[in-house]
């Protein structure tokens, strides 16, 4: 069976294991300034036995078309990536 994608989707994916960074850095996840039309999807990863093995799991949960796979101590200054993001994936 085919998995839908979600086209105006984007999933931010990120292994946490210090909630104070991954509080931090969720504070720059919801100041990103996000298309109209799209949403944003967080996912926390927690005990993973690997980076590997948790991104993986993850990107088999989500059906957002755009993944973004960060760790906790990641901090998005640009509050315009997802924009940038879409003109590369379009051009």
């Amino acid at each position: 069976m085919k998995k839908i994608v979600d086209d105006k989707s984007f999933a931010i994916i990120a292994c946490v294991n210090n909630e104070e960074l991954w509080k931090e850095c969720q504070s720059y996840i919801d100041s990103l300034i996000i298309p109209k039309g799209y949403k944003v999807e967080k996912i926390r990863i927690t005990g993973a036995t690997s980076i590997a093995h948790a991104y993986n799991d993850a990107l088999l949960k989500s059906s957002a078309k755009y993944k973004i796979y960060l760790h906790q101590d990641t901090f998005i200054l640009n509050k315009n990536l997802l924009f940038d993001l879409l003109g590369y994936f379009s051009a």
